[in-house]
């Protein structure tokens, strides 16, 4: 079985609500092995980092790209252009920092201007493990996704 297409995802959202360990999970997942986030190494995403996953959809073989990119506002500029050649965007928000949801605005102001209008949107709400710090509730978030139109 060839490889049939190429699927590129990009991360975005503010620095620090998880978007590196979301890939490393979900690629842990797909290799059967147990995902320890206190095993990963969780220094800064400094620019861009890639990580290639293969998947069978549909008995095809699909190569995930998943470009993870920094968080910090002095790297917009390089992550606007990974915009130009993706499938879908990821955005990201930590549901114990509020800051971080309040700023899902800017992401998504960034999607559409520098995104294809019929690319696909996912909101997540991660740190989901963590919900004694929460500070940003599953409806609020349920609520934001519904006023961008993302699952």
């Amino acid at each position: 079985m060839g490889y049939i297409d190429i699927v590129n995802l990009i991360m975005v959202g503010q620095h620090c609500t998880g978007k590196t360990l979301l890939v490393q999970r979900y690629s842990n997942e797909l290799q059967g092995i147990v995902f320890d986030p206190r095993d990963t190494d969780t220094r800064p995403t400094i620019g861009t980092d890639l990580t290639y996953l293969n998947v069978t959809i549909d008995n095809k073989m699909v190569e995930l790209k998943f470009w993870d990119t920094a968080g910090q506002e002095r790297f917009k500029t390089i992550t606007s252009s990974y915009y130009k050649g993706a499938h879908g965007i990821i955005v990201t928000y930590d549901i114990t920092d509020r800051e971080s949801f309040s700023a899902i605005e800017n992401w998504m102001n960034e999607v559409e201007k520098h995104a294809s209008d019929n690319i696909s949107r996912i909101l997540v709400g991660n740190k989901s493990d963590m919900e004694d710090a929460r500070q940003v509730s599953f409806d609020e978030g349920k609520e934001l996704a519904e006023h961008y139109n993302v699952r």
